[in-house]
């Protein structure tokens, strides 16, 4: 009876206790559960998968313009002009009615277009079979200022996602966040094969070069030539370090050829327009050819752009997302691409040390302009691995300014 007695009291103070402090509880305590119930009901989002088969061609799919990247205005050519659409291939979206999907292919790219038509963010998981190749991945994204769904416009942009090496047909998975109304174009390229396409490509522009002005391309195809082997060996190879190796070959052979067209332009003032032609292939050339090497060292550049009242800012990242580590990185705005009169600031690179793996490089860039604004900006990326330099040069999507937009760049990414 005694410890009843006790325990009672106790009970009862502790019960007015609680009430009491639910009577003098700030107004934004007790709306704790209520705040966290919204966020978690906000940041849901639900689970959805696209199948994309490149080795199966389609019966029929909506073409690429009816998609709702035209609406728009300026960006239609450009964003059509991502993709590299041939002919349609296999592509299925589940459960229906969260996803729009459709994919095509040509020899060397695979694209699929996504489009979340539902009213909440999608959590995807894109699955895509691909013939053997060395592919980089990228992403274009953006919501319509005209899409029905909920949520604000968003602008271009790309981003690049880590590549893969595949030997034989395989399959590759990426798992990406969809906001309401947002359309993403996602990239396949096979960069070895189109490292030997754009091979092909400057021999024939050499040829017509030759018809007119011999003495030109005869040698800077010899160059060229002598990297011929190291370019199949870099495409086809098996061995890591020999496809390394074979880049710098390639890449050592481009280099004497593009050297060679310099000095012919310089001297032979009558076939500078033919000639900066072939200037413009031995650059793509050795862009595709620096490509591969990025891929199987599992490197991924990124360049970015924001426009703000101090003015245009360019980032530009290097992540390492392989198993070696590369060195003497260096990160720049690319001079040579800017519209004259506009500088960059810093006007020198940034330099790093090794970058090993997991780890990344980042620079932040002003570039400073008068009446003459640049649509795009090229990242210089520069890094030494495999016995030799190699430089990427990633292109940034059309730059949108506040006070006036103007017409989108086609430029090849």
């Amino acid at each position: 009876m005694w410890r009843r007695a006790r325990i009672l009291p106790l009970t009862i103070l502790l019960v007015i206790g609680a009430a009491v402090w639910r009577q003098t509880a700030s107004p934004a305590e007790q709306a704790v559960p209520e705040t966290m119930g919204a966020m978690t009901q906000q940041a849901s989002a639900l689970n959805a998968q696209v199948w994309v088969d490149s080795t199966q061609a389609a019966a029929s799919s909506p073409s690429l313009a009816s998609t709702p990247g035209r609406t728009i205005d300026g960006l239609t050519s450009a964003w059509a002009s991502y993709g590299d659409q041939t002919s349609n291939c296999v592509c299925k979206a589940s459960p229906t009615g969260t996803l729009q999907p459709f994919a095509f292919r040509s020899k060397t790219v695979v694209s699929a277009v996504v489009t979340n038509i539902s009213a909440r963010p999608v959590k995807l998981k894109l699955q895509a079979v691909l013939h053997a190749g060395t592919y980089s991945i990228d992403q274009l994204s953006f919501v319509p200022s005209t899409s029905s769904a909920a949520g604000a416009s968003l602008s271009p942009q790309v981003q690049r996602l880590q590549g893969t090496v595949l030997r034989n047909t395989g399959r590759v998975i990426k798992v990406v966040d969809l906001q309401p109304g947002q359309v993403s174009v996602y990239r396949f390229v096979d960069r070895a094969g189109r490292a030997v396409q754009s091979f092909r490509q400057l021999l024939a522009a050499l040829h017509e070069l030759a018809t007119h002005h011999p003495e030109i391309a005869r040698p800077m195809r010899r160059a060229l030539l002598h990297g011929h082997g190291d370019l199949i060996r870099l495409a086809y190879g098996r061995s890591r370090t020999w496809r390394l190796r074979a880049m710098h070959g390639a890449l050592m052979a481009g280099a004497q050829a593009e050297a060679l067209e310099l000095n012919m332009t310089a001297h032979h003032p009558h076939a500078r327009e033919a000639s900066q032609i072939v200037g413009a292939a031995i650059t793509a050339y050795m862009d595709n050819v620096a490509r591969v090497g990025a891929v199987i060292l599992g490197l991924v550049p990124q360049i970015t752009t924001s426009v703000d009242a101090n003015g245009l800012s360019v980032h530009i990242a290097l992540a390492n997302t392989g198993s070696h580590s590369v060195y003497g990185v260096k990160l720049a705005v690319h001079a040579s691409t800017l519209p004259s009169g506009v500088k960059s600031a810093p006007a020198d690179a940034d330099y790093f040390g090794v970058l090993r793996p997991g780890q990344s490089a980042t620079s932040v860039f002003k570039l400073i302009y008068g009446s003459t604004r640049p649509d795009e900006v090229a990242a210089d990326v520069s890094y030494i691995a495999g016995g030799g330099p190699a430089q990427l040069l990633p292109l940034s999507w059309h730059i949108t300014y506040p006070a006036a937009q103007k017409t989108a760049s086609t430029s090849t990414r």
